[in-house]
């Protein structure tokens, strides 16, 4: 079982037949080789929402990791769609 101190309880939701990510994962990296603006530039603001999120989690702020935590999802949204 892994277990991080700094993580507030958090529940987590998968399927048991996955599909394929990559089909959809690969299409975004091509876009990002290609340095397609939108997505190197939404890529930039998901980094500023992991430095965040590190800094909201060794403070305890779990409010302000809860929000970044909806904002990378609004990103990821952005680009994929």
């Amino acid at each position: 079982s892994w277990w991080c101190p700094l993580l507030p309880l958090l529940f987590l939701i998968y399927a048991l037949n996955p599909g394929d990510s990559g089909k959809v994962h690969n299409k975004v990296k091509q876009r990002w080789l290609a340095g397609e603006e939108l997505v190197v530039s939404t890529m930039k603001q998901v980094a500023d929402c992991a430095a965040r999120g590190r800094l909201a989690l060794e403070s305890g702020d779990h409010y302000a990791l809860a929000k970044l935590m909806d904002t990378n999802f609004a990103l990821r949204r952005k680009m994929f769609g």
